[in-house]
């Protein structure tokens, strides 16, 4: 009785370890193949809180924090502004990022989304035992 028990752990230990790395595997091919067919490209037609900044108008805080910060390198205004200025321009570079999925086959679609996620769910069934 005891050496049945020895014997289904020891199964059960390999079976995890097999479905850790197929996991592993089946989630990286499908991350890779999902990555292959994806564009990301940056178009500088953004939109920030429903209206269009250009990029232009974006740099206006910027210039005017340097120009504070010269006339006095300690004011909490010019560092405010700056930081301001900074804010807005990493959102609008954040917002013009655009992604597209390229035309695939619906076989490649399934492969590429089932097998990612069927390798999460072995990984997951794996570390879970």
């Amino acid at each position: 009785m005891l050496r049945m028990k020895g014997i289904r752990s020891s199964r059960t230990k390999d079976t995890s370890i097999i479905d850790f790395i197929l996991g592993g595997l089946l989630v990286v091919i499908g991350l890779y193949s999902i990555c292959k067919n994806t564009s990301v490209g940056i178009f500088w037609v953004s939109k920030l809180f429903g209206t269009n900044l250009p990029s232009g108008i974006i740099t206006i805080p910027i210039i005017a924090a340097i120009v504070i910060l010269i006339l006095n390198h300690k004011s909490p205004i010019g560092w405010g502004v700056m930081g301001i200025g900074i804010i807005l321009l990493l959102i609008n570079i954040i917002f013009s990022v655009r992604i597209m999925f390229h035309t695939t086959s619906l076989l490649q679609y399934i492969l590429m989304f089932g097998g990612t996620f069927a390798g999460f769910a072995l990984l997951a069934r794996a570390l879970l035992r």
